[in-house]
């Protein structure tokens, strides 16, 4: 019996827990990172959930399309949006694709399933006097509040991710206020390097130096009682400050769109843009940043050919003059 052979035997004994567990292993050794794991198991989980409480099969030999398929349709049915369900089904695919390549499984059994579709939509920047009602509603000069305005700052300076933010040292902003330079780590913890605007560094300064609490903690973010400060945590800050404010729907990830949609508005190139976001494709950076319909319009007004070319000619018509 072949090596392949004897892999699929012991495939057939095997159940999804100890499958998920060996495939999360593989993912940790492999560098990816502890927010994308996280999102493997929780997502794995609720497919194992799934499966046990309809006393479906739960070894991978005896896992059909229909099943996923299934899935999908529990997932629709309960409100779940579109791009949470392609997630889940995508997460679900990748650990079947794992089991074909290690040989666990002699065919992928769901290799046929389609992701979901998910609607195309025109990204929603919070527009600049949204911002500025953000950041008046911090109070820079208590220790809550300096914490604060830096989080709001670097999200709309830099466009990191929330788990980028959370991540971050007090080493690694040692090094952002000698430097300029802010060293965050990806998504499959690939590392680099993001450019800071003096007004981010200065906020910065003032808290590492006059308001972080004292903590032998490596975060640069701390709770109320030096804990360090999770990515739900700062969501949680980012929420608050933006029910002070009185502006609706905010979150890092919109926070991270505006930085995007404000680079490209102030001139910005969009090959820049893809390296500050960590973008591995252009095409990422593209569908990151499309341009709302007022922004076309107001670029249309500013470069219009017919006006600019017939203007003169236009003015006597409707003057007579």
């Amino acid at each position: 019996m072949t090596v392949r052979n004897q892999l699929r035997a012991v495939g057939r004994g095997l159940e999804l827990a100890n499958v998920v567990e060996a495939y999360l292993l593989t993912c940790r050794a492999e560098g990816k990172s502890p927010n994308t794991i996280r999102w493997y198991e929780q997502k794995l989980r609720t497919f194992l959930e799934y499966l046990r409480s309809r006393r479906l099969p739960l070894k991978p030999s005896d896992i059909t399309p229909e099943i996923v398929r299934g899935l999908i349709a529990h997932l629709q049915a309960s409100g779940v949006s579109a791009f949470t369900t392609r997630g889940y089904v995508q997460v679900v695919k990748g650990l079947f694709t794992w089991l074909d390549d290690e040989g666990y499984v002699e065919d992928n059994p769901i290799r046929r399933v389609k992701l979901p579709k998910t609607p195309r939509y025109v990204v929603r920047p919070l527009e600049e006097h949204q911002v500025r009602l953000l950041l008046a509603a911090i109070n820079p000069r208590t220790a809550i509040g300096s914490r604060d305005l830096v989080i709001l700052l670097l999200l709309l300076d830099t466009g990191m991710r929330l788990g980028e933010l959370a991540g971050l040292t007090v080493a690694e902003a040692e090094v952002a206020l000698r430097d300029g330079m802010l060293r965050v780590f990806g998504k499959g913890a690939r590392e680099r390097l993001l450019p800071v605007g003096t007004t981010a560094l200065n906020a910065l300064r003032r808290y590492l130096h006059l308001h972080r609490p004292q903590s032998n903690a490596e975060a640069l973010f701390l709770g109320s009682w030096g804990q360090p400060l999770i990515a739900e945590g700062i969501r949680q800050v980012v929420r608050r400050v933006a029910q002070r404010a009185g502006v609706p729907g905010v979150h890092p990830h919109r926070l991270r769109h505006t930085a995007a949609v404000i680079f490209l508005r102030a001139g910005g190139d969009v090959f820049t843009l893809q390296r500050i976001l960590g973008h591995s494709t252009l095409a990422m950076t593209r569908n990151y940043v499309t341009l709302t319909d007022t922004d076309v319009k107001t670029a249309h007004m500013r470069a219009s050919p017919a006006d600019r070319l017939y203007a003169e000619r236009s003015r006597r018509d409707l003057t007579g003059i």
